[in-house]
């Protein structure tokens, strides 16, 4: 179904790559996403690539709610000191489906504010 220079971008999570206390069962299905992401772009390259985009705190239900469940404050360890807007992460995901990133391949992009520096 996908024609020669496709792009397709996933969505994965900061948690992926720290681990989530008491989620370790989205933790491990965001870390299947960035896998996958890698195999796909390894079988369907070069006609269509596919990459990454890896979240960290976005500021949506799921987001504020994160903040409200957790001890301290979780903010306090982004370098950004805020959370992210949904703007902010769509950006990152037209880019990579753009033809800016046509040399980006099996690549996850940390777009977590600081949160996890790799």
């Amino acid at each position: 179904m996908l024609t020669d220079g496709a792009a397709v971008v996933t969505v994965a999570s900061v948690a992926a790559h720290t681990g989530a206390p008491h989620h370790a069962h989205y933790a491990a299905a965001k870390a299947g996403i960035v896998n996958l992401t890698k195999s796909a772009a390894r079988e369907l390259a070069p006609t269509v690539r596919v990459n990454c985009v890896s979240p960290g705190l976005t500021r949506t239900v799921m987001g504020e709610e994160t903040v409200a469940g957790t001890a301290g404050d979780p903010i306090a360890k982004l370098l950004a000191g805020r959370m992210a807007e949904p703007e902010e992460i769509a950006r990152v995901i037209v880019f990579l489906a753009s033809p800016a990133a046509s040399f980006v391949y099996g690549a996850t992009f940390d777009v977590n504010g600081g949160r996890d520096l790799r």
